[in-house]
């Protein structure tokens, strides 16, 4: 009955016409004599019935012709092996992504320099957002705070003692860094077996690495302005024969020492 009759909540006014076919779904303001008059004259109403019908959360809209201009949207993924992202100015999709991969990216967190100890469900999520450009810093703790809670989590930082790859100039001889070129923009990318960075410090170079490294870096060289690195290495090649390829690429040492590195720690939420 439910189903049949449109039913979204309680009470529901349900107009039957004279022959006892089901003519609208109406709310009790609409039933003035036109309506009812309509009604009587064996008109069936169900087509050109223009309630909107609303529920909790749904927008009532199938097409929207202006997107919203604050927008939240978190669901579980329909299809588990569509995964990408997108990103542009005010607005960001990402599809297929876990949970952990959601919470990382809101938060900015170093990806190896995070521990999850929290208890996340093992599905994956599809995350629509739009914000105010107004607003984007009130907008990002709205974000924080909403995957906070759904996923049931808290971030604490702590200090540690880490094994760390660090960059250091060279005690005797010139590194070859080559001054970048480019007058314009800065760039990079990789197809697996290196870098090419165009217009860019070695800090964030050697950030784009902690990936590949497995480990956290840090940046002792000192050395700045902006340059035009490649750095290449076999495939399949281990962290440290990365690493070693940094090193031969640019003549700064990139090797293992013990530092001091603040980690993320992200856990269950205590109720």
């Amino acid at each position: 009955m439910t189903k049949a009759f449109g039913i979204r909540g309680f009470p529901t006014t349900i107009v039957i016409n004279p022959d006892g076919k089901f003519a609208a779904n109406a709310s009790l303001s609409r039933l003035d004599k036109k309506f009812m008059d309509r009604i009587g004259n064996g008109e069936l109403m169900e087509e050109s019935n223009s309630r909107i019908y609303i529920s909790a959360g749904v927008d009532p809209a199938e097409e929207n012709a202006d997107p919203p201009l604050v927008q939240f949207t978190l669901r579980e993924s329909a299809d588990d092996s569509m995964v990408g992202a997108s990103v542009s100015g005010k607005a960001a999709t990402y599809v297929g992504y876990t949970p952990k991969q959601l919470i990382s990216q809101a938060f900015g967190l170093r990806g190896t320099a995070t521990e999850f100890t929290a208890d996340l469900p093992d599905k994956r999520f599809d995350l629509i957002t739009r914000r105010p450009s107004n607003s984007s810093q009130a907008y990002r703790q709205f974000l924080k705070a909403s995957l906070s809670e759904v996923f049931g989590v808290s971030i604490r930082q702590e200090s540690r003692q880490s094994e760390v790859y660090v960059l250091q100039s060279p005690e005797e001889g010139e590194f070859k860094l080559e001054p970048t070129e480019s007058t314009g923009g800065s760039s990079s990318n990789s197809n697996g077996t290196g870098y090419n960075f165009v217009n860019c410090s070695v800090s964030t170079a050697l950030a784009r690495f902690e990936s590949r490294l497995g480990r956290p870096t840090v940046d002792e060289s000192n050395i700045t302005g902006n340059y035009d690195i490649v750095v290449k290495w076999e495939k399949g090649a281990s962290p440290e024969k990365i690493a070693k390829s940094f090193t031969e690429s640019t003549g700064l040492e990139l090797t293992l020492k013990k530092r001091d590195v603040m980690f993320s720690i992200v856990e269950s939420e205590k109720k």
